[in-house]
């Protein structure tokens, strides 16, 4: 392997100023991945991982980057050896600086950016826009948000971004997520917190229904924000979805016809990736013979049908604020890996590949 505009290697976590500086550079380009535990001529050394590492990388990344870093980062055995990978996005907030200093990735260099170079990545945030999920919510307050929310994600992504367990204060916890503009709430903020987002968006919603041949027998409206609209989801497609039973020994088992991880997969991405804007709902139709799983919003022109099912294909999220928040609660992965995993859990629980249309 040789390093690239979008691969570095690293030997151990002492050179964490250089990690840091590099991920940095990575979000103000095209994103980019570290591996750590690689020797100079990027052969495998191995690296030291303790307890709290990997917990303790994630909150010395983000403190020391502004706007926040949040990097998925994770441990990976080869030859009885562990490694450490961290990947990154290109950044929605550019630019991005570590100490005061903001960089980009040319060849496999970090370069400073100089006052032109940032002044005009600003000038191109505010002339472009961020996406829908990055803009603020006109007319909420933090009176709309649920508390309740806001401490179930805290327990959720515990060791992913370092959060004191007390520190709950929904400023500071939208303020981390970079869910703030100008101290407003955004509309992430709304749709993934919110008390009643539909107040704001009232198309931000699943239709469930449950199908014999053409003829429905149920339907569900699952609203709420992105949390407990995910829970209803799954509430009605886990009591819809055949079952069969399993006896081992005295202990009667239930088992979905569709593994529920499969299914949970699919509801996720489809609500993460929605086009907020669009008039219409998702929909979930369970059948005899199938499910289907439907979103607003088209795929994005770089990525074709087919790319879907590979592991490879770019990851381009149309909300990346939700979609990364999701990801800080473990409801995601980054970088693309959603659909692919899908093809390969039902690869491995014998299922048909799943269909992917637009």
């Amino acid at each position: 392997m040789k390093e690239t505009e979008r691969l570095e290697f690293k030997k151990s976590l002492a050179s964490l100023e250089e990690i840091i500086e590099t991920l940095v550079a990575f979000s103000n380009t095209a994103g980019g991945e570290i591996k750590i535990g690689f020797g100079d001529g990027h052969e495998l050394v191995g690296v030291s991982i303790g307890k709290n590492t990997l917990e303790n990388l994630s909150k010395q990344i983000a403190e020391s980057t502004s706007p926040k870093l949040f990097p998925t980062i994770s441990e990976e055995e080869a030859d009885g050896r562990s490694t450490i990978s961290i990947k990154i996005d290109e950044g929605l907030d550019k630019p991005y600086f570590c100490k005061g200093t903001a960089y980009k990735r040319v060849g496999r260099s970090n370069i400073k950016l100089d006052k032109n170079e940032i002044e005009n990545l600003i000038i191109k945030k505010y002339q472009l826009g961020s996406n829908f999920d990055g803009e603020t919510c006109t007319g909420a307050s933090f009176e709309d948000l649920d508390q309740q929310t806001i401490d179930r994600f805290i327990d959720l992504s515990k060791g992913r971004i370092g959060h004191n367990q007390q520190n709950k204060n929904a400023k500071t916890i939208l303020e981390n997520l970079n869910l703030l503009r100008d101290g407003k709430l955004t509309n992430s903020a709304i749709i993934l917190f919110g008390k009643n987002p539909q107040k704001f968006f009232p198309q931000y919603s699943v239709r469930c229904g449950f199908f014999k041949g053409q003829e429905i027998v149920d339907i569900n409206l699952a609203e709420g924000n992105f949390f407990q609209m995910l829970d209803g989801a799954m509430s009605f497609i886990t009591k819809y979805i055949k079952k069969r039973v399993h006896i081992e020994g005295l202990v009667r088992k239930e088992i979905f016809e569709y593994p529920e991880n499969v299914i949970r997969e699919a509801v996720v991405n489809s609500i993460v990736h929605r086009d907020i804007r669009n008039a219409s709902s998702n929909y979930i139709s369970i059948y005899e013979d199938r499910i289907e799983v439907k979103n607003p919003g088209l795929i994005p022109e770089q990525i074709k049908i087919e790319d879907l099912k590979k592991d490879d294909h770019p990851s381009i999220p149309r909300n990346k604020l939700i979609a990364r928040t999701a990801y800080l609660a473990g409801y995601i992965e980054q970088w693309g890996t959603g659909t692919s995993k899908i093809v390969r859990l039902c690869r491995t629980e014998g299922l048909k590949e799943p269909e992917f249309s637009e």
